[in-house]
């Protein structure tokens, strides 16, 4: 009698899962087309606005910024030993600024080509206005790179040792992971961080060629 339960309570689990399984897979037409049909639809003219007003809230308080003119500026203060912490953070600040800023333009054809990359006569024609703003951009991030380098060195010589391990990560992070040579922001910051924490026996990448 037991033996019979046990056998009746198994066709009857098995039933009901197979009853789960069979409603499921007729609902899973409906739930896949339903959200392949979400990813596909492009974005409402509400969702646009929304992202503007977003960005402009994000740099009302900040204004344009004329990119010649940083980069200028930036040389500038860099090449001067005596520019303050102040004027290493200002500059840091606003070559990031219009790294984001050329971003939003170089973001837009490289979409573009990588929509078009089968077709070789469309990416010839884009690809120079991309190099050079790929080429602007990376330029002042460089120079951001190098104030956050600077800035690690000078705070360091007031004995703010913490605030300068952090500064040398940011130049560390934010660069370029292979320049094939010792002189890079990213290697230099290396340095200086593991001098900072006493391993300057751990062995540093520079290049992979």
């Amino acid at each position: 009698m037991g033996r019979l339960l046990q056998v009746s309570t198994l066709v009857a689990n098995v039933l009901v899962i197979g009853l789960f399984a069979l409603v499921f897979n007729a609902l899973n037409p409906f739930i896949e087309t339903a959200d392949t049909d979400a990813e596909s639809e492009p974005k409402t003219q509400q969702e646009i606005d929304v992202q503007r007003d977003l960005l402009i809230s994000l740099w009302a308080s900040q204004g344009l910024t004329n990119v010649s003119n940083i980069v200028e500026e930036g040389d500038a203060v860099l090449s001067n030993s005596s520019s303050t912490i102040e004027q290493l953070k200002k500059v840091a600040e606003k070559s990031n600024k219009a790294a984001n800023m050329i971003g939003y333009i170089e973001e837009e054809y490289a979409d573009y080509i990588r929509e078009n990359s089968r077709y070789d006569f469309v990416t010839e024609k884009v690809a120079p206005a991309h190099t050079a703003y790929v080429t602007l951009s990376n330029s002042l991030k460089d120079i951001r790179n190098k104030a956050y380098l600077e800035l690690g060195k000078r705070l360091e010589k007031t004995g703010n040792l913490g605030a300068a391990f952090f500064y040398y990560r940011d130049a560390y992070r934010l660069s370029v992971f292979d320049k094939g040579s010792e002189v890079g922001t990213r290697y230099k910051a290396e340095q200086e961080m593991k001098r900072l924490l006493g391993v300057n026996d751990v062995e540093s990448f520079v290049s992979w060629q």
